[in-house]
């Protein structure tokens, strides 16, 4: 039942949600560093931080239902960000970025645990 649970709150698409809400956190500060002109192409970049969140997130709830951690989880998370930003037509630097920082945060986290 945890590993459904687990699985349920992954598709649904809580760690990406935990993602946005941190990295916002964190780059939005970053961001108003940056001169206007270039302040928007920036933030595509700093969704790296998006991604790290992401998987750091998504790392978390299987550690607190006590569930292994697979390469479906990264599978998941990858699948579900590049479905969204396809279907809603963001760019693709802001994609290729998020998903570089779901693979960076997917292997720190995985040599951590």
């Amino acid at each position: 039942m945890k590993a459904f649970l687990a699985y349920a709150l992954l598709i649904i698409g809580l760690p990406q949600l935990v993602g946005l809400l941190v990295g916002a956190a964190v780059t939005t500060p970053i961001a108003w560093i940056i001169p206007y002109p270039a302040r928007f192409r920036a933030m595509r970049y700093l969704a790296v931080l998006h991604g790290v969140a992401s998987a750091i997130a998504a790392f978390l709830l299987f550690w607190l239902f006590g569930v292994p951690v697979g390469v479906a989880v990264l599978i998941i998370l990858i699948s579900w960000i590049t479905l969204y930003f396809i279907s809603y037509g963001q760019p693709l630097t802001e994609l290729v970025s998020f998903v570089t920082g779901i693979i960076a945060g997917w292997f720190v986290v995985r040599s951590i645990f």
